[in-house]
């Protein structure tokens, strides 16, 4: 335990044993780029604090790789919706536009008839 947590752990003691109720606190605490999940446990007969501390630094380090990954993939089916939007639109577009041209190659033979 590092000295400068020292008051923390003084607090969360005096309020294990103000408070028959809290009789087991956990926190999650950082350090030196470490993640640990402190629990005390106070056993009332045996006037006794028990702490158990658990390092979670890969666990927590993991959680954060999927999160990214889950975002860029979320990222990448947004662009792949946007992409087969912008497809479908480009599509009609070309059917109008299709139908546009036919129809005035319609009409300049109808005028070269007419004209000869």
């Amino acid at each position: 335990m590092l000295p400068e947590n020292l008051q923390q752990v003084v607090w969360s003691l005096r309020k294990i044993f103000a408070d028959s109720s809290k009789l087991n606190i956990q926190r999650e605490q950082s350090l030196a780029g470490r993640v640990f999940h402190w629990t005390y446990k106070a056993v009332l007969n045996a006037s006794a604090i028990y702490l158990y501390g658990m390092e979670f630094t890969q666990m927590r380090t993991a959680e954060e790789q999927r999160h990214q990954v889950e975002l860029q993939l979320n990222a990448s089916h947004r662009m792949d919706a946007l992409g087969q939007l912008a497809g479908n639109v480009a599509h009609d577009f070309n059917n109008i536009l299709s139908a546009i041209s036919g129809y005035a190659q319609l009409l300049q033979v109808d005028l070269a008839d007419k004209k000869v």
